[in-house]
């Protein structure tokens, strides 16, 4: 019984503790939030950098940073960032494609069918068990190619958080190659004295 009292105790004290955002709250993330995309679709490092709480860990390094031989043994500060800015830039590009969704206080998702006109008009092979595929060209040469398409949503969290998703996955013509295709970066955006801060990334796959 004690055991299920102390359970109980904990669960409404992260409750209590759990910040609930108002709908003007989430509003105003979203305003400054479009700001920190059309900074990043202009390539306005200065913008994008004042919107970042540095230092950044290393884990969020070796997210954003696409230099696999760039120091990240102390995570992203303001000085790494501006060095590896077109890179960061780059990769926050996918972060662009979310649309506000003002009238819901949300996002509309964005999905990128990862087929072009080409690649519909091909047959895919697979050789036994392996998750790659391939097609045969013209001279019957067999060509590998894997076809991953993209996700891209927004939410906010019960504890106040902005969080934006971006997942690879795989495309049906090429639907076993989760090897390839499968991963996901998250973006995790939160309000420091009422000013939108970038302060966490996270990838998976």
């Amino acid at each position: 019984m004690k055991k299920v009292i102390l359970l109980l105790v904990l669960i409404l004290c992260t409750m209590i503790g759990a910040k609930q955002l108002s709908e003007s709250e989430k509003n105003e993330m979203l305003k400054q939030f479009e700001i920190f995309q059309n900074a990043v679709k202009n390539k306005d490092i200065e913008t994008v950098k004042s919107m970042v709480k540095f230092p950044l860990n290393e884990e969020s390094g070796y997210a954003l940073i696409l230099d696999e031989n760039a120091d990240l043994s102390g995570g992203i500060t303001e000085k790494t960032f501006l060095k590896y800015k077109n890179g960061i830039l780059e990769r926050l590009d996918e972060i662009t494609k979310v649309k506000v969704n003002y009238s819901k206080n949300n996002f509309s998702e964005y999905y990128k069918d990862g087929a072009n006109t080409e690649d519909k008009k091909r047959k895919y092979y697979q050789k036994g068990d392996e998750p790659g595929y391939y097609y045969k060209d013209k001279n019957n040469k067999e060509v590998y190619h894997t076809i991953c398409d993209l996700k891209v949503n927004g939410e906010f969290s019960d504890n106040g958080i902005l969080e934006i998703k971006s997942s690879s996955f795989s495309n049906k013509l090429t639907p076993l190659a989760s090897e390839d295709c499968d991963s996901s970066i998250i973006y995790y955006f939160k309000l420091i004295n009422n000013k939108l801060k970038l302060y966490e990334v996270k990838m998976a796959g």
